[in-house]
Protein backbone atom coordinates (compact mmCIF):
# COMPACT_ATOMS: atom_id res chain seq x y z
CA UNK A 1 0.00 0.00 0.00
CA UNK A 2 0.99 3.24 -0.98
CA UNK A 3 1.76 6.15 1.65
CA UNK A 4 -0.61 9.23 0.33
CA UNK A 5 0.04 12.28 2.72
CA UNK A 6 -2.87 13.95 1.31
CA UNK A 7 -5.05 11.39 2.67
CA UNK A 8 -3.44 11.22 6.06
CA UNK A 9 -4.22 15.08 6.22
CA UNK A 10 -7.91 14.13 5.34
CA UNK A 11 -8.17 11.70 7.90
CA UNK A 12 -6.75 13.94 10.96
CA UNK A 13 -9.23 16.86 9.88
CA UNK A 14 -11.64 14.32 10.62
CA UNK A 15 -10.22 13.10 14.16
CA UNK A 16 -8.88 16.51 15.53
CA UNK A 17 -11.10 18.25 17.95
CA UNK A 18 -13.73 20.91 16.08
CA UNK A 19 -13.16 23.20 18.96
CA UNK A 20 -9.42 23.68 17.34
CA UNK A 21 -11.17 24.50 14.35
CA UNK A 22 -14.18 26.46 15.90
CA UNK A 23 -11.52 28.81 18.14
CA UNK A 24 -9.41 29.66 15.36
CA UNK A 25 -13.00 30.99 13.29
CA UNK A 26 -13.96 32.78 16.46
CA UNK A 27 -10.00 34.80 16.53
CA UNK A 28 -11.50 37.47 14.41
CA UNK A 29 -14.63 38.18 16.65
CA UNK A 30 -12.82 37.98 19.95
CA UNK A 31 -10.02 40.59 18.48
CA UNK A 32 -12.52 42.85 17.30
CA UNK A 33 -14.92 42.62 20.46
CA UNK A 34 -11.19 43.57 22.07
CA UNK A 35 -10.57 46.24 19.85
CA UNK A 36 -14.15 47.79 20.95
CA UNK A 37 -13.43 47.14 24.57
CA UNK A 38 -9.91 48.87 24.42
CA UNK A 39 -11.91 52.01 22.46
CA UNK A 40 -14.19 51.57 25.70
CA UNK A 41 -11.27 51.98 28.31
CA UNK A 42 -9.16 54.46 26.16
CA UNK A 43 -11.91 56.84 25.44
CA UNK A 44 -12.73 56.65 29.22
CA UNK A 45 -9.28 57.13 30.24
CA UNK A 46 -8.83 60.25 28.43
CA UNK A 47 -12.63 61.83 29.71
CA UNK A 48 -11.43 60.75 32.95
CA UNK A 49 -8.01 62.59 32.24
CA UNK A 50 -9.88 65.76 31.09
CA UNK A 51 -12.74 65.91 33.63
CA UNK A 52 -10.10 65.44 36.43
CA UNK A 53 -7.81 68.73 35.40
CA UNK A 54 -4.99 66.15 34.43
CA UNK A 55 -4.91 67.28 30.75
CA UNK A 56 -6.10 70.76 29.19
CA UNK A 57 -8.50 69.04 25.92
CA UNK A 58 -12.00 70.46 27.54
CA UNK A 59 -13.03 70.92 23.62
CA UNK A 60 -12.81 66.50 23.20
CA UNK A 61 -15.47 65.70 25.73
CA UNK A 62 -17.90 66.10 23.18
CA UNK A 63 -15.63 63.36 21.19
CA UNK A 64 -14.83 61.12 23.67
CA UNK A 65 -18.68 61.22 25.21
CA UNK A 66 -20.24 60.50 21.84
CA UNK A 67 -17.53 57.69 21.06
CA UNK A 68 -18.07 56.35 24.27
CA UNK A 69 -21.78 56.11 23.63
CA UNK A 70 -21.18 54.68 19.71
CA UNK A 71 -19.05 51.79 21.40
CA UNK A 72 -21.37 51.24 24.23
CA UNK A 73 -23.62 50.61 21.27
CA UNK A 74 -21.17 48.06 19.24
CA UNK A 75 -20.68 46.11 22.51
CA UNK A 76 -24.18 45.00 22.01
CA UNK A 77 -23.46 43.23 18.53
CA UNK A 78 -19.63 41.48 19.66
CA UNK A 79 -20.13 38.66 21.77
CA UNK A 80 -21.26 36.17 19.27
CA UNK A 81 -22.37 32.78 20.53
CA UNK A 82 -18.85 30.56 20.57
CA UNK A 83 -16.14 33.45 21.01
CA UNK A 84 -14.74 32.15 24.05
CA UNK A 85 -11.81 30.24 24.49
CA UNK A 86 -8.13 30.81 25.29
CA UNK A 87 -7.74 33.59 23.44
CA UNK A 88 -10.91 35.69 25.54
CA UNK A 89 -11.65 37.12 28.20
CA UNK A 90 -15.16 36.40 28.21
CA UNK A 91 -16.96 34.30 30.28
CA UNK A 92 -18.95 31.51 29.46
CA UNK A 93 -21.62 33.28 32.01
CA UNK A 94 -22.53 35.88 29.14
CA UNK A 95 -24.44 33.44 26.97
CA UNK A 96 -25.56 30.60 29.60
CA UNK A 97 -26.73 34.33 31.57
CA UNK A 98 -27.61 35.94 28.48
CA UNK A 99 -30.18 38.19 30.27
CA UNK A 100 -28.01 39.27 32.99
CA UNK A 101 -25.57 39.87 30.58
CA UNK A 102 -27.93 42.05 28.07
CA UNK A 103 -29.50 44.13 31.49
CA UNK A 104 -25.78 45.58 32.16
CA UNK A 105 -25.33 46.19 28.64
CA UNK A 106 -28.43 47.90 28.59
CA UNK A 107 -26.91 50.03 31.88
CA UNK A 108 -23.81 50.64 29.55
CA UNK A 109 -25.63 52.23 26.73
CA UNK A 110 -28.23 54.11 29.34
CA UNK A 111 -25.02 55.56 31.31
CA UNK A 112 -22.89 56.17 28.35
CA UNK A 113 -26.21 58.40 26.68
CA UNK A 114 -26.73 60.35 30.25
CA UNK A 115 -22.67 61.22 29.64
CA UNK A 116 -23.54 62.88 26.23
CA UNK A 117 -26.61 64.48 27.12
CA UNK A 118 -24.69 66.01 30.03
CA UNK A 119 -21.76 67.21 28.27
CA UNK A 120 -24.24 68.97 25.78
CA UNK A 121 -25.48 70.61 28.53
CA UNK A 122 -21.97 71.97 29.68
CA UNK A 123 -23.47 70.46 33.29
CA UNK A 124 -19.70 69.03 35.18
CA UNK A 125 -22.15 67.60 37.79
CA UNK A 126 -24.16 65.98 35.63
CA UNK A 127 -20.85 64.54 33.87
CA UNK A 128 -19.18 63.27 36.78
CA UNK A 129 -22.05 61.98 38.35
CA UNK A 130 -22.18 59.93 34.42
CA UNK A 131 -18.98 58.63 34.33
CA UNK A 132 -19.73 57.08 38.04
CA UNK A 133 -22.83 55.23 36.13
CA UNK A 134 -20.21 54.44 33.26
CA UNK A 135 -17.34 53.19 35.56
CA UNK A 136 -19.98 51.02 37.55
CA UNK A 137 -21.14 49.42 34.54
CA UNK A 138 -17.79 48.03 33.72
CA UNK A 139 -16.94 47.34 36.78
CA UNK A 140 -20.30 45.22 37.17
CA UNK A 141 -19.83 43.84 34.02
CA UNK A 142 -16.36 42.49 34.00
CA UNK A 143 -17.22 41.31 37.84
CA UNK A 144 -19.80 38.80 36.57
CA UNK A 145 -18.43 38.40 32.45
CA UNK A 146 -14.66 38.80 32.35
CA UNK A 147 -12.37 36.06 33.30
CA UNK A 148 -8.96 37.54 35.48
CA UNK A 149 -5.92 38.72 33.90
CA UNK A 150 -3.49 35.81 33.73
CA UNK A 151 -4.94 33.76 37.04
CA UNK A 152 -5.50 37.07 38.93
CA UNK A 153 -8.56 37.67 40.79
Amino acid sequence: MRFVPGALLGALALVLPSSAIAQDDALPAIEYRQSIMQGLAAHRGAFTAIVDDEVDYRSHLLAHATALQRLAVMANDVFPEGSSGDDSRAMDEIWQDADAFQEILKGLQESTSTLLDAVYAGDIAAVEEAMTLVGGSCRDCHRAFRKPANGAN
